[in-house]
């Protein structure tokens, strides 16, 4: 601190806070506000590399981290507009008798907000693995320019530009996030234990991400290369049982396979659908 600011603080004390209206006070005035232009920079004034300076060590930290994560979120921002450009979908969707109006009002927006050359393909099959291993069959016979199946089942409906988020994700599999139909949590398993929704709301929001050991196909997206490499290994790849130990759904079957290649599937908390059970209003046309 200069000594004509020094002074003219110790004038301003004395007079009950008030700078005095003296000559004095007013020379000490315009003194310090030349030493603005000639002396030490205004916080303004200062550079960006002069205010990192300034800080203290935990704020420089904090502040490259913050960056770091906007510069990230900003690279994979652009790489997911990438992906969506070069990506082409096949919707599968085994269908069942019975259909919820609501799935058939949000499949209508899913349609809607979808990339161009997206198409859907419903598969009504007897039996949940067996229809999902048609689902299969007829996307590795599509042109190879389809690059995710996408299944969706008829009593799950997804959020708002759920599939244009998860393409954006870049993963070779990866789904949305809801409760699943044991009523043991989500629908998704990191040693044989269900994630909970209290588990996602600390994930951040720079990465909406979290790694799983398996998940389940209600809305999951599926990059044609997992089943390029699982040509090794015989069908069926999705298998439904009940035994003594209760049942074992085609889910948990299909990712006891991948695993197998060194594939683990992902979920994005920002991908939130309704699990609806029970609840059929409109039935299909036999």
């Amino acid at each position: 601190m200069s000594e004509a600011k020094k002074k003219l603080l110790d004038l301003q004390a004395s007079n009950n806070g008030i700078i005095p209206d003296t000559s004095e006070a007013s020379e000490l005035q315009q003194e310090v506000s030349n030493e603005q232009f000639t002396g030490e920079k205004p916080l303004i004034q200062q550079t960006k590399d002069e205010l990192f300076e300034s800080l203290k060590e935990e704020d420089k930290i904090a502040m490259k981290k913050l960056f770091d994560q906007q510069l990230a979120q900003a690279i994979k921002e652009k790489k997911g507009v990438e992906n969506l450009n070069k990506s082409r979908v096949a919707v599968m969707c085994p269908v069942t008798e019975f259909i919820n109006f609501r799935w058939v009002a949000q499949l209508w927006r899913l349609q809607r907000q979808s990339p161009p050359n997206t198409e859907f393909f419903p598969m009504a099959q007897y039996g949940v693995a067996y229809a999902r291993e048609r689902c299969v069959d007829q996307f590795c016979k599509l042109p190879p320019d389809f690059t995710h199946l996408l299944f969706i089942d008829t009593d799950i409906i997804p959020s708002d530009y759920a599939l244009t988020t998860l393409l954006q994700d870049d993963k070779l599999i990866v789904s949305g996030i809801y409760a699943n139909s044991l009523h043991t949590g989500l629908a998704a398993w990191n040693n044989e234990a269900a994630l909970q929704y209290a588990q996602i709301q600390q994930t951040s929001p720079y990465d909406p991400l979290i790694q799983c050991d398996k998940v389940g196909m209600g809305f999951c997206l599926i990059h044609r290369d997992v089943f390029k490499m699982m040509l090794t290994i015989d069908k069926p790849w999705f298998f439904y049982k009940v035994d003594e130990s209760g049942p074992h759904s085609e889910d948990f079957y299909f990712f006891s396979l991948v695993r197998r290649l060194g594939i683990k599937p992902f979920i994005d908390v920002r991908v939130q659908a309704m699990h609806m059970k029970g609840a059929v209003v409109i039935r299909m046309a036999e």
